[in-house]
């Protein structure tokens, strides 16, 4: 109730300001504003009352005596009014001063329902207020006014009372259905809580199986046991395909025969399992092979085994998973490449990306993607490692790398690897000082191929040694080409399409606009046509002399209305078609509509002797929707069908309800039908069943688009039925959000109007 009343006591002193500035009073304006000040006090109080009440808690005191006290103030303040504005010798005036008062009357009733203190403190000095301004004025419609609104102000309080006990009763059960959904989410913090101990549980039983497994199957893992302190007892012929000796190993310190950049993380892991007297966790590192300087990611896991007396030690357990983390990293850094692609990310962008997760795959290079234009000019140099004047420099030497051995292998769509790059007898001295300065000695450059072989750029990889790419590198070098291509092709075909789409855009802009000025400018003319038609017509000036002239005055106002009617359909077609086109939603009692409907078109249903049969059942829903647009609707369906249904035919319109939950609103009638394959086309805009119709019936083809546009504008459809020879039915499906629960007013059910 506070929620619906809180901004309720503004309207006060908005109401009145409109008073002192429109009507007249006996008083003098300075009095008009201390009384106007006193409301503005009193609703200002209301206003800060109400909002303490939201920072404390709707349920940390009583607050319908408080409320009350504010309500009864503002109505004190704001009633004298009455008498400051009484002037007897301006009767609508006074007319108006009683209406203000029953509007509040009825605004506090239905507003201020939740407890009956605050229902009659909030109305009943209001509606005093109005019968004693009735009975004071001595006239019998001012009395008639104030004390006939009392049937209905008793008639407004039992239904206050009604929704006063429906909204408690909904309270208490949602009171009582809170302890329900309160212990439902307990059992489910149970649930869920249950189901980490089970994962806890999996995961602990899953690393102790791996480790058992480990043990068993030592051919395929490197085992390493050291002591307590960290020297090496034992390694297993496994670690050599890492690049270490077993025998060179044994008893000397783990950690003095690591890199430097993994001696912590050994030295945490052997002292986590020492402490722990459990397997500690996996722990992924990179290392150096000592023999070929590559790059190796291994994931390795201690075990405490100091107590067990076979093994006295500190079981480490080695495992390479380089192919498995090249995988992952390059699955992860194409789904980042292509999520970029999806996110509208630039071209630069994605090559950088594209770059950094190449170096990532293979440690210890330096990825640099090259973009080129039709003609084989550097358009793009993503170098996200190299130095920052790599871009400058490889811009300056392109047309030497263009027109030597490199772009010539590149433009064929050719792999190179080069591993002496520094070499001046074989690259001369440009790209040997070039690469002297970029600090690379190899490079291994895949050419980028987009649609039929059409060289891109070029993605290439940079080491400071020597180093010849394995299959597995070939087979990642043509995967991120492919994604480089994929990426091009893309964002050019996106180019293309937005260019297309800006051009289709402005085209029909400029369709829409000058189908509008043309309607606006034809409109003019037309009017001034039909109204002086009319009234050639109607000889409101004196007879026009001949019955011939005057039969053709009617047929240029015939002529004239039947054009403006279809200017106006092709202008409310160009504002559907530019979105321009606004609803303007109220609730709608859809058999009014119908009615209202068929009585307009009823003298032309009339002329043919055509019966037209209402079918709405006795009750149905209001609709949320634009009144216009549903009268539009209807009168082009009712339209339609009079003008294709032959003399003495019948045309039904009516309510359904839909199996979806929603309506349909229909009209049904026996003309002439619509041929099947003619069924989607007459859906179009400007379309017509065929010559001879036209001729004979003449229209624009745009009833049924515009229909069909209002009824999606409302959520709903259109569906087209017919027969040839037997007739037609149009059915518009309304959705059941839109609808409101029926009123207790009863509907007329079928009438028949011919």
């Amino acid at each position: 109730m506070i929620r619906a009343y809180r901004h309720f006591p503004f309207l006060f002193p908005t109401v009145s300001a409109g008073f002192i500035l429109a009507l007249e009073s006996r008083f003098s304006f300075g009095t008009l504003m201390i009384w106007w000040l006193g409301i503005a006090a009193a609703s200002l109080a209301y206003a800060l009352l109400t909002d303490r009440m939201f920072r404390q808690g709707l349920y940390s005191r009583d607050w319908s005596t408080p409320m009350l006290l504010c309500l009864m103030a503002t109505d004190v303040t704001w009633l004298p009014g009455i008498y400051l504005f009484w002037v007897p010798e301006a009767p609508l005036q006074c007319i108006t001063l009683i209406v203000a008062l029953l509007i509040v009357v009825i605004l506090s009733v239905f507003t201020g329902n939740a407890t009956r203190k605050t229902l009659f403190g909030a109305s009943a000095p209001a509606m005093m207020a109005a019968l004693i301004a009735g009975a004071a004025s001595e006239e019998p419609v001012f009395m008639m006014m104030s004390f006939g609104f009392l049937p209905a102000y008793g008639f407004l309080l039992h239904i206050a009372d009604n929704t006063r006990r429906a909204d408690f009763e909904t309270l208490s059960l949602r009171i009582s259905n809170a302890k329900l959904i309160k212990d439902l989410a307990a059992a489910r913090d149970r649930s869920e809580a249950a189901r980490r101990n089970a994962e806890t549980a999996y995961q602990r039983s899953h690393r102790d199986e791996a480790q058992f497994r480990s043990l068993v199957e030592k051919g395929f893992d490197a085992l390493v046991i050291t002591d307590r302190n960290g020297i090496v007892k034992f390694a297993s012929q496994g670690i050599r395909e890492l690049g270490y000796i077993p025998e060179d190993m044994r008893g000397k310190y783990l950690r003095d025969q690591m890199p430097e950049e993994q001696k912590v993380p050994i030295d945490e892991a052997l002292r986590s399992a020492i402490s722990a007297e459990a397997p500690a966790e996996l722990v992924e590192l990179l290392l150096r092979d000592p023999t070929t300087g590559k790059f190796r990611w291994i994931e390795a896991s201690a075990i405490n085994l100091l107590d067990d007396p076979a093994v006295n030690g500190i079981l480490i357990n080695v495992r390479d998973i380089s192919h498995r983390k090249r995988t992952e990293n390059e699955l992860r850094h194409q789904f980042n490449v292509l999520q970029k692609l999806a996110t509208g990310a630039s071209l630069t962008e994605i090559m950088v990306q594209l770059a950094q997760g190449a170096e990532e795959t293979t440690p210890d290079s330096r990825a640099v993607v090259f973009l080129v234009n039709g003609q084989g000019n550097l358009t793009t140099c993503a170098a996200p490692s190299m130095p920052e004047d790599f871009a400058d420099s490889i811009t300056s030497i392109w047309p030497h790398l263009r027109n030597g051995s490199f772009g010539a292998a590149t433009m064929r769509g050719e792999p190179i690897v080069e591993t002496d790059l520094r070499s001046r007898e074989k690259h001369g001295k440009t790209i040997a000082d070039f690469s002297a300065g970029a600090d690379v000695q190899t490079i291994w450059f895949q050419p980028i191929l987009i649609g039929k072989g059409n060289v891109a750029g070029a993605f290439a990889l940079y080491f400071r040694d020597n180093r010849w790419p394995s299959d597995a590198d070939n087979h990642f070098l043509q995967g991120a080409a492919n994604i480089a291509g994929i990426t091009i092709e893309r964002r050019r075909a996106e180019q293309n399409l937005r260019r297309a789409t800006e051009a289709a855009e402005l085209a029909n802009r400029a369709k829409t606009k000058f189908l509008a000025n043309m309607s606006h400018e034809l409109r003019t003319p037309l009017n001034a046509i039909i109204g002086f038609s009319e009234i050639m017509r109607e000889e409101m000036f004196g007879p026009v002399g001949t019955e011939v002239y005057k039969n053709y005055a009617a047929d240029i106002h015939d002529s004239g209305r039947h054009l403006l009617s279809v200017i106006d359909d092709i202008l409310d077609i160009s504002k559907i078609e530019a979105g321009r086109y606004t609803l303007e939603e109220s609730e709608l009692d859809l058999s009014e509509v119908i009615a209202w409907s068929i009585e307009l078109t009823r003298p032309k249903a009339q002329e043919k002797r055509l019966t037209i049969r209402r079918e709405v059942p006795p009750q149905t829903p209001h609709f949320l929707g634009d009144q216009r647009a549903l009268r539009q609707i209807l009168l082009n369906l009712l339209s339609n069908a009079i003008k294709f249904t032959p003399e003495d035919g019948a045309v039904h319109v009516g309510l359904e309800e839909a199996p979806e939950g929603g309506l349909t609103l229909y009209v049904r009638d026996n003309g002439a039908g619509i041929p099947s394959e003619k069924l989607k086309e007459v859906m179009e805009p400007f379309a017509q069943v065929g010559d001879t119709t036209s001729r004979e019936h003449g229209g624009t083809g745009l009833g049924l688009s515009i229909t069909r546009s209002l009824a999606e504008m409302h959520g709903g459809s259109l569906t087209l039925e017919s027969e040839l020879g037997r007739g037609t039915r149009v059915a518009v499906n309304l959705p059941a959000s839109r609808l409101i629960p029926p009123s207790q007013t009863p509907k007329i059910g079928t009438a028949a109007i011919g």
